[in-house]
């Protein structure tokens, strides 16, 4: 039987933070789009390169927070949380309670969570660890201890969990499961073990970190105005700010920043693992044609 977590709070608070690092974002782009070369051009830069990152963090917990089914059958429980998964053997939990009124919930130690969707390690003492996955009320969370770890969850009906835990118990397992704990940095850990894929992230970083450092260095002494695009034929078009020229950066890097994501998903499959390559080297090709076009721009200015 499935349970869900409640989503409400954790929805209207991830999607009020992804609209603030949106509004800062297109914020810091419209007036890198219009404004001279000035020492607030810094803080034009820094709006839409804190936020575009942020927003993906934002954006993958929501999605962790949609996703998440707590589960129980006869043969064992299963979490998932994104692309979290815990899978654990009835028999091999040793207890499952509520937490009561009186009882303190533990404290989810800093990091990317928010009240409404919190998935953390608990800040106390605990051996082994505890994890959290919750969403709405986790003050009316269930504790599951296993012999190799310590999960809080918090689906909407925990006294529904805990009696259908009790009966699955009873039924008896048909056929055993194996445990299996599966959590997101594994992607990110098999990826940087593997040389070509380090070598291509990498590589794409630096491109457009490379070209935005390049143009901030060059257009304080370009002209008041610079060609910015083409036309038809290939020739500079009208005359823009130069701080203009700061958004091809920008755009290597968003362009960077999807690939990087599109090729990490792919990547956990081994079937799938050129797919991955391939995106991480059409990054690569974005940021060395838009190094073309700043070079090509600068040298019409």
């Amino acid at each position: 039987m499935d349970f869900t977590p409640r989503r409400s709070l954790g929805t209207l608070i991830g999607a009020a933070f992804l609209l603030v690092l949106l509004a800062a974002a297109v914020g810091g782009l419209s007036q890198l789009n219009v404004s001279p070369v000035t020492p607030l051009i810094i803080l034009w830069v820094l709006l839409p390169l804190i936020s575009l990152p942020l927003m993906v963090v934002v954006g993958y917990r929501l999605y962790g927070l949609w996703t998440a089914v707590y589960r129980i059958d006869r043969e064992g429980f299963y979490l998932r949380w994104g692309l979290a998964h815990e899978q654990i053997p009835l028999g091999q939990i040793e207890s499952v309670r509520l937490l009561g009124d009186a009882e303190a919930a533990p404290r989810p130690a800093l990091g990317w969570w928010w009240p409404g969707c919190v998935v953390a390690m608990a800040e106390a003492e605990h051996q082994p660890a505890m994890e959290i996955f919750a969403g709405n009320g986790l003050g009316e969370g269930v504790l599951l201890v296993s012999s190799h770890s310590q999960l809080l969850i918090a689906p909407a009906d925990p006294q529904g969990f805990v009696k259908y835990f009790t009966e699955a118990t009873r039924l008896g397992s048909l056929q055993p499961i194996a445990v299996h704990s599966e959590r997101p940095a594994f992607v990110f850990t098999d990826v940087w073990a593997d040389r070509w894929a380090r070598t291509l992230i990498l590589v794409g970083a630096a491109l457009p970190l490379a070209l935005l450092a390049f143009v901030g260095w060059r257009a304080p002494g370009l002209p008041s105005t610079v060609p910015f695009g083409f036309d038809a034929f290939g020739n500079p078009a009208a005359p823009a700010p130069p701080g203009r020229l700061l958004l091809l950066p920008f755009m290597a890097g968003v362009l960077w920043l999807v690939d990087l994501s599109l090729g990490a998903w792919l990547y956990r499959g081994e079937d799938d693992r050129r797919l991955a390559y391939t995106v991480w080297t059409i990054a690569l090709a974005a940021g060395a044609l838009l190094w073309g076009a700043v070079l090509h721009l600068m040298s019409n200015a």
